[in-house]
């Protein structure tokens, strides 16, 4: 029985009632499809045996279908609805229950698809019968669109926050293994420092008793170099002595030399003295033969004779005394000659030693001059070098002062690490709270 009929049959018997019941009846009707017509959705409504009496203009635009082709077909075979055998209207006007859909349905289109979200009531006769049904479709196609971009928007940014969180999470898990590297680090270069500090300090120390060495050994060196000059200048001199005992020498030889010869001459005037004696005993002799031939008378002649002949012998013994005496003489200058010879050999050995120790302690007083100049270099240096050290030892504390405040950055970067991996899980618990909150307003 149709919604028409049904009412049809209780219409009152008299015939004013009748008309004015006609009245009300085509009212409510026009009514009704006014409310329809005009309802701004997509509506429709679907009689008892589920198909199409009501059609509006807005399910025309909406669906791409004419009115003409939608009455009085079934509803889902106009529809074509996927994977369902009847509409929501004709859903409700077989239960006669009141159905609002939450989730969306994806309806076919000349054009494509589109997503709409149902509800539908069902039309009673005046005994409650359900005589039909009415649907609205509101499109959500933008919504299903926004929805779904939203969708993969927020599986982008789930993603990407949980790939970012994890991330941050590592750089966070490394970051504080690495300040705690850092801070290993840090503490060992601060002992390190300590050690350097120390060894400066012990370096500072013995440059400077070197630099004292060095004005020491300069000192010294100079001393050096003043005996050795004045070594020099004696040996000048010992060489000067030894020139003039040399020259004396061979003066000294000269006169010896001259000696001799003298001596060789006296020799011969003693030869001759000598023969002469000897000649003046052989005349005495004969002086004495001759007074003893004379007699008498030659006996004061005897006597003269006898008075040479003496003199003769004391002088032939003399001249052999005198020649004994030259021939000593003789062997005392040959003596002296030699030796003379001998000292002269020596003094100019002495002097060929004095010559090279010269040579020698002028080649000790350039050396003592480069070893005075090189130890005057060396002071400087040690000087400067003491200068550095102590640079380098106040460079060294500044460090190992930089190195503490390290450390304090090191143990604050720690912190705010701790600080950074609680945020992190933080916005990883926000996130996973947005996750969720988007999933309660899909549904």
């Amino acid at each position: 029985m149709t919604f028409k009929s049904k009412v049809e049959d209780d219409v009152p018997t008299d015939e004013k009632s009748r008309d004015q019941l006609r009245v009300e009846r085509d009212q409510w009707r026009e009514l009704f499809t006014q409310l329809i017509e005009q309802f701004p959705e997509p509506t429709f409504a679907v009689d008892d045996e589920r198909r199409l009496v009501h059609f509006n203009d807005a399910a025309e635009a909406a669906y791409g279908r004419s009115r003409a082709n939608a009455l009085g077909t079934l509803g889902y075979e106009f529809f074509e609805t996927e994977g369902n055998s009847e509409i929501l209207a004709e859903t409700v006007a077989r239960t006669g229950e009141t159905v609002r859909e939450s989730d969306f349905r994806k309806v076919p289109t000349p054009d494509g698809h589109l997503w709409n979200r149902s509800m539908a009531v069902p039309l009673t006769d005046f005994d409650g019968e359900t005589v039909g049904a009415v649907e609205t479709t509101p499109i959500v196609t933008d919504i299903v669109k926004e929805r779904n971009r939203m969708s993969r928007a927020q599986e982008t940014v789930t993603q990407d926050v949980a790939t970012a969180v994890e991330t941050l999470r590592n750089k966070a898990a490394e970051i504080t293994d690495s300040t705690v590297d850092i801070a290993n680090l840090t503490a060992a270069e601060r002992d390190e420092m300590d050690r350097v500090a120390d060894a400066i300090a012990d370096l500072s120390a013995s440059v400077e008793q070197i630099a004292s060495s060095a004005d020491e050994t300069e000192t010294a060196s100079e001393r050096a170099a003043e005996l050795v000059r004045d070594g020099q200048e004696a040996v000048d001199e010992t060489h000067e002595m030894m020139s003039v005992v040399a020259d004396a020498a061979s003066t000294v030889e000269s006169d010896v030399t001259d000696l001799q010869r003298r001596i060789k001459e006296i020799d011969e005037i003693v030869d001759i003295i000598d023969d002469v004696a000897e000649q003046t005993n052989l005349l005495a002799l004969n002086a004495n033969i001759e007074a003893a031939r004379s007699g008498e008378s030659g006996d004061g002649f005897a006597v003269v004779a006898d008075e040479i002949k003496t003199l003769a012998n004391e002088s032939q013994q003399q001249a052999t005394r005198i020649e004994q005496t030259i021939t000593e003489i003789q062997t005392d200058a040959d003596q002296t000659v030699e030796s003379i010879d001998e000292m002269i050999d020596e003094v100019t050995a002495g002097t060929e030693r004095t010559e090279q120790l010269e040579r020698t302690l002028s080649e000790v007083v350039s050396v003592v001059s480069q070893t005075t100049a090189a130890i005057q270099d060396i002071a400087q240096a040690t000087d400067e070098q003491a200068v550095a050290t102590e640079q380098v030892a106040t460079t060294v504390d500044e460090a190992a002062d930089r190195a503490d405040e390290l450390a304090v950055a090191v143990e604050s970067i720690t912190e705010t690490t701790a600080d950074q991996r609680d945020l992190v899980d933080e916005i990883d618990e926000t996130v996973s709270e947005l996750e969720a909150t988007m999933v309660e307003l899909d549904t």
